[in-house]
């Protein structure tokens, strides 16, 4: 074969070896300097941020199919910070909200 063609794999589709894309690849540049930044943003006046937080990440998992216990799970696990940070401010109480918010009445204690 002269002419490459594109090999289906999970639904991807793979690229070309003069075609890569991945950041790895990138050449170094002075403007880019792949720094992580995190960024705060003003809530109004009024508003829970860690509820919205919560509630927001409580919807992102349950769309990938994620079981509520799992989803629990996540909070309470240091590695995820973000999520983690808010059961050591305000509980797991406002996690357990945010979930049968989300998933209804008795997904509280839902097996995996």
């Amino acid at each position: 074969m002269s002419e490459w063609q594109p090999v289906a794999f999970l639904g991807a589709r793979e690229r070309p070896p003069d075609r890569l894309s991945h950041g790895r690849e990138k050449e170094l540049d002075d403007e880019d300097p792949y720094e992580l930044v995190g960024v705060r943003f003003a809530f109004p006046e009024g508003t829970d941020g860690d509820r919205e937080l919560t509630r927001c990440l409580v919807e992102e998992y349950a769309l990938m199919g994620w079981r509520p216990e799992r989803i629990r799970e996540l909070f309470t696990d240091p590695r995820y910070t973000g999520a983690h940070d808010v059961v050591r401010r305000r509980g797991t109480e406002i996690v357990d909200e945010a979930i049968t918010t989300v998933f209804g009445a008795g997904s509280e204690r839902e097996e995996i």
